[in-house]
């Protein structure tokens, strides 16, 4: 629900800015809300990098995106980037291979630095192109200011089908420079997705756990080693609801209770159509 108001806004946005309503302008690359701004930490480090100067409002407009970021992780890519919504809806229509991808972080963090290093090189905003966020934005602000399209409809095509149809989201898993920045300002006390082996009652079976098949990126939550990736969507918290409560959203590290509550689900039980 959040993501599609996410992407309703998105729209919202140049429709008031035709109607003279600017109390709201931009996109997810930078956002102003009355005088609050919202900058995107991949756009602002881009600007850093080809101009080597610090911008003092791009830098405020850091302070919630990265505060955000640092208690809770990504969390950004799981309810507020339309392109994630975008995905789901695709993979609806295309369900996967049902593989489980292991999670990788030094190559996670090399492919962030080879982005980074690729900005340095270029000369031009590079990073602009592959912000799916702010592409997003951009298509309808083009669709509605100018009344056409551009490169960023195409990219993002492109990148739907090749990322959802054929690579099973490697883009969100592994490649997105968005995420992965934002990842890397997570404080390690801060919101995680913790599992207690003792709570879990489902199948040890990655391919047949309904937590791993809930999951939308194709990762283990029941492994130790789900971040970077991970963007705390919470989906297989929700699943494992009806299983034990083995996986747990905490906060500052706090650990999940080693009591098995899955007696408590056969005395009280729960209809799944309910939730």
């Amino acid at each position: 629900m959040i993501q599609v108001l996410s992407l309703a806004f998105l729209v919202m946005i140049p429709i008031l800015n035709v109607l003279k309503i600017t109390f709201v302008t931009g996109n997810y690359y930078s956002l102003r809300i009355w005088k609050i701004e919202f900058v995107d930490p991949l756009f602002a480090l881009q600007d850093f990098l080809l101009t080597l100067s610090l911008n003092r409002t791009l830098l405020l407009g850091l302070i919630i995106p990265v505060g955000i970021a640092f208690f809770a992780g990504k969390i950004f890519c799981s309810f507020i980037c339309p392109y994630n919504l975008l995905a789901e809806w695709l993979r609806k229509i295309f369900p996967g291979k049902g593989r489980v991808y292991p999670v990788h972080s030094r190559r996670y963090w090399g492919i962030l630095v080879g982005w980074l290093i690729l900005a340095a090189l270029a000369g031009f905003p590079i990073l602009y192109f592959v912000s799916m966020p702010g592409q997003i934005g951009v298509f309808f602000s083009d669709l509605i200011f100018l009344k056409m399209v551009g490169t960023e409809s195409l990219i993002i095509v492109v990148l739907l089908a090749l990322d959802v149809v054929v690579f099973n989201r490697i883009w969100c898993r592994e490649l997105c420079p968005v995420g992965a920045l934002l990842q890397r300002f997570h404080y390690k006390k801060g919101l995680i997705v913790s599992y207690s082996e003792m709570d879990c009652v489902c199948s040890m079976n990655e391919t047949e756990s309904p937590c791993v098949m809930r999951c939308p990126i194709h990762i283990n939550p029941k492994s130790n080693k789900i971040y970077p990736s991970c963007f705390n969507c919470g989906e297989c918290v929700k699943e494992c609801y009806f299983y034990g409560e083995a996986l747990k959203m905490n906060f500052m590290n706090l650990t999940a209770n080693l009591t098995p509550r899955y007696q408590l689900r056969k005395e009280e039980p729960i209809k799944k159509e309910e939730m």
